[in-house]
């Protein structure tokens, strides 16, 4: 599975890019592509959607936020979103070297104009 990380979030299945239109999923997904392999604590992620205000049933909204994410990323075999202790990790497939590679396209990533838009972040 590969993760458009700058510009429009979106997700490869390996035939296509499908968006993550969702701006709460798009946030639990970046942060949790951020630190792969890696538990994220459900009160940090709490604190990356609302900051210093989060709604009084913030731990519910965030599990459905999850659930629903969980859906939309679909094929468990190609990464799973799985709950640990009082957080998230995103696995990638056991058969994957566990490493998040970025790659810019020339151009984008010295101020040549493209903004990052083309930067791609993938998990393999």
């Amino acid at each position: 599975m590969r993760y458009r990380l700058l510009g429009p979030l979106r997700v490869r299945d390996g035939t296509a890019w499908s968006p993550i239109r969702a701006a709460q999923q798009r946030v639990v997904l970046a942060v949790l592509l951020a630190e792969p392999g890696q538990v994220v604590s459900s009160d940090r992620l709490v604190a990356e959607l609302w900051g210093d205000q989060p709604p009084r049933e913030a731990q519910s909204a965030l599990r459905g936020y999850v659930m629903r994410l969980r859906r939309t990323l679909g094929d468990p075999a190609a990464g799973r979103l799985v709950t640990r202790g009082h957080g998230y990790e995103l696995e990638p497939r056991p058969t994957t070297r566990d490493r998040l590679d970025r790659e810019c396209r020339p151009g984008q990533h010295d101020g040549g104009g493209g903004g990052g838009a083309g930067a791609l972040g993938t998990v393999k």
